[in-house]
C-alpha cells in the first residue's frame, strides 16, 4: 500500500486492528467456500441425500442471514471483543460437529453455527474497517478482496489436505481451519478497538416509503433471484462435477477456485467501468452473460469447455451484486431501511435456493436440480429487463 493510501495515515493501533480484519476475512472466505467444496466427501463419507445436502448448505445461509439481524445488538449490548469472542465458538463448535458426527440434525447445527460465524464476522469486520479507516473505500474493497483470496485457496487447500490422507482430508483441513479461528480470536484480543457510540439526541426517520417506489421493486426481485443463482451455483458447483463424474475428484475443487478467482477479477473491473456503463445495462449484460455460461457448464462434457464456462460465469456473476446496490443506489441513500430491506428478500433466496436444488436432485436427476438454478438466472434476466425498461 502506497504513502498516499488511506493505510499510511493510521496511527500502529488502527493498523494492527485493519491486519487483523483482514486476516480474519481471509480465514471467512476459506471455511464458507471450504464448507461448499467439501460436500461431495462429507455426503459420501456419512451417506447423505441430496436433499439433506441442500439443507445444509441452506442452513449455513441461513446461520449467515440471522447473524446479520442480530451482530449490531450483541455488539452494542456486549461489546465488540465479547461478540467476535462468541461468533467465533460458535465456528469451533460448528466445525466440531461437522468433524465428529454423521448425525444430520448435529450437521445441520454444525453448519448453522459456521452460518452465524460468516455473518456475525462480515458485519463486525465492515463495521470496524469502515471506522478505523474512516470510510474508505479502498480499505473495504481490500477487505472483501481478502474474502476472495481465503476463497480462491480454499479448494485447493482441501485438494492437498486430501491428497494427503486419500480422500478424507476434508477433516484435517477443517482442524487446521479451527486452530486458525482460535489465533484470531487471539489476534482481536490484543487489538484496541473502536467503542461503538450511539448518538441518542438524533433520530432518523424511519420511513418504509421506498415501498412504493415500484424501480426499487424491481431491482429487490433481481437481488432475490441474483442470491438465489449464486447461492445455488457456489453450494452445487463442486458436487454436481462428482456425482456427475465428468472430471476428476482434484479438478473439481480446482473449478471453485478459477470461479472465485473469475469473481474476484469481476468486481474490480465493474468497479472501474462502472461509472461508463448505466447500472440497468450493466445489470442486462451481466445476468445475460451468467445465465449463457452456466448452462454452457452443465450441458459441456469436454474439460477445456467446461473451464471457460466456468471462468465465464465468475466474470459475469460476480459483478452484479455491486451493480444492483449501484442501480438502487438513490433509493438506499434516501430511506435507511431500504439497504436492509433488499440484503434480507436476497438473503431468503440464498437460503431457499440449495435445499429446492437438493430436493429436486432427488425427486429427479441432480441435472432437474441445476437446471432450476439456470432458472432463477433466467429469471435474473427478465427482471434486469424490467428495470431497464422502466
Amino acid at each position: 500500500m502506497g504513502k498516499n493510501s488511506f493505510y499510511a495515515e493510521l496511527n500502529n493501533d488502527s493498523k494492527y486492528v485493519i491486519n487483523v480484519c483482514y486476516f480474519a476475512y481471509i480465514i471467512n472466505g476459506l471455511f464458507v467456500i471450504g464448507l461448499d467444496t467439501i460436500m461431495p466427501f462429507l455426503s459420501i463419507e456419512y451417506n447423505l441425500s441430496h436433499t439433506v445436502s441442500g439443507l445444509l448448505i441452506s442452513s449455513a445461509r441461513a446461520g449467515n442471514f440471522i447473524a446479520g439481524l442480530f451482530a449490531g445488538l450483541l455488539q452494542l449490548y456486549f461489546g465488540r471483543k465479547k461478540t467476535v469472542t462468541l461468533f467465533y465458538g460458535f465456528l469451533i463448535m460448528g466445525l466440531s460437529l461437522i468433524i465428529l458426527t454423521g448425525n444430520p440434525l448435529l450437521l445441520l447445527l454444525g453448519f448453522a453455527f459456521s452460518g452465524l460465524t460468516r455473518g456475525g464476522i462480515a458485519n463486525f469486520n465492515n463495521a470496524v474497517v469502515n471506522e478505523v479507516s474512516n470510510s474508505s473505500p479502498k480499505a473495504l474493497g481490500f477487505l472483501h478482496g481478502f474474502f476472495a483470496v481465503g476463497a480462491i485457496v480454499s479448494p485447493l487447500f482441501i485438494v492437498f489436505s486430501n491428497n494427503l490422507l486419500d480422500n478424507h482430508g476434508w477433516r484435517l483441513a477443517l482442524i487446521i481451519i479451527l486452530i486458525f479461528a482460535a489465533i484470531t480470536i487471539l489476534l482481536f484480543s490484543k487489538t484496541n478497538l473502536p467503542k461503538i457510540e450511539v448518538d441518542k439526541s438524533k433520530k432518523q426517520h424511519l420511513s418504509y416509503d421506498f415501498l412504493k417506489n415500484k424501480s426499487f421493486i424491481i431491482f429487490t426481485i433481481v437481488f432475490f433471484f441474483y442470491y438465489s443463482f449464486e447461492s445455488g451455483v457456489s453450494g452445487w458447483l463442486v458436487k454436481y462435477f462428482v456425482d456427475t463424474k465428468i472430471i476428476n475428484s482434484d479438478y473439481v475443487q480446482i473449478t471453485a477456485s478459477i470461479l472465485w478467482g473469475a469473481i474476484l477479477i469481476s468486481r474490480f473491473t465493474c468497479a472501474v467501468i462502472g461509472n461508463r456503463i448505466s447500472a440497468k445495462t450493466l445489470l442486462i449484460i451481466l445476468s445475460s452473460g451468467s445465465f449463457a455460461f452456466f448452462v454452457l457448464m452443465i450441458s459441456a462434457k469436454n474439460l477445456t469447455i467446461i473451464t471457460l464456462a466456468i471462468a465465464g460465469l465468475g466474470l459475469f456473476m460476480g459483478g452484479i451484486y455491486q451493480t444492483v446496490i449501484a442501480a438502487a443506489g438513490n433509493t438506499l441513500k434516501q430511506y435507511p431501511l431500504a439497504l436492509s430491506t433488499i440484503l434480507t428478500v436476497g438473503n431468503i433466496g440464498g437460503i431457499f435456493m440449495p435445499f429446492a436444488a437438493g430436493v429436486l436432485s432427488d425427486l429427479f436427476s441432480i441435472y432437474a436440480g441445476m437446471a432450476s438454478i439456470a432458472i432463477t438466472a433466467s429469471l435474473l434476466i427478465l427482471f434486469s429487463a424490467l428495470s431497464e425498461s422502466r
